[in-house]
């Protein structure tokens, strides 16, 4: 019983001790979690250089009005492709966005779900090590009144 009793107490000091380790992975994860927030920032310049990208374009179709008489040919193939190309940087700036936030919110509800899981085995490991110190206790004193 007592074997029992201290295999027991050592299987539970182990899962401590490994929930020890697994907290700094928490911590990693949660420097990660920081680095999405380094890719953010360079979603937004991303997102400013297309803004000025956009102004440039407008930029460039006021000036083909002068250009008009010589390169009709040319201005046509320009713009349909300066609008694709609209097109395209609007969608990939959409998806980015959509996929930073999904990513930053992910993360963090991850961060927070295994920190919630992490304390709860802790203290369950040690209300469980309480209980079966307390419920040694009480052996020891029923051996001791000889009940």
């Amino acid at each position: 019983m007592a074997e029992e009793m201290d295999f027991e107490r050592q299987m539970l000091n182990r899962m401590s001790a490994l929930i020890d380790v697994i907290q700094p992975l928490t911590n990693q994860v949660g420097r990660l979690t920081d680095g999405v927030g380094r890719y953010d920032a360079e979603f937004e310049k991303l997102h400013k250089q297309n803004n000025l990208l956009r102004q440039d374009m407008i930029e460039l179709r006021s000036g083909q009005t002068q250009l008009k008489s010589e390169l009709t040919q040319l201005k046509s193939d320009v713009t349909s492709r300066l609008d694709a190309i609209t097109i395209r940087l609007e969608e990939i700036e959409n998806t980015g966005e959509k996929n930073a936030a999904a990513i930053r919110a992910l993360a963090a509800d991850a961060v927070l779900q295994h920190n919630a899981i992490l304390n709860a085995l802790q203290e369950s490991n040690k209300n469980d090590i309480s209980l079966r110190e307390l419920e040694e206790r009480i052996v020891n004193l029923e051996r001791r009144m000889g009940i």
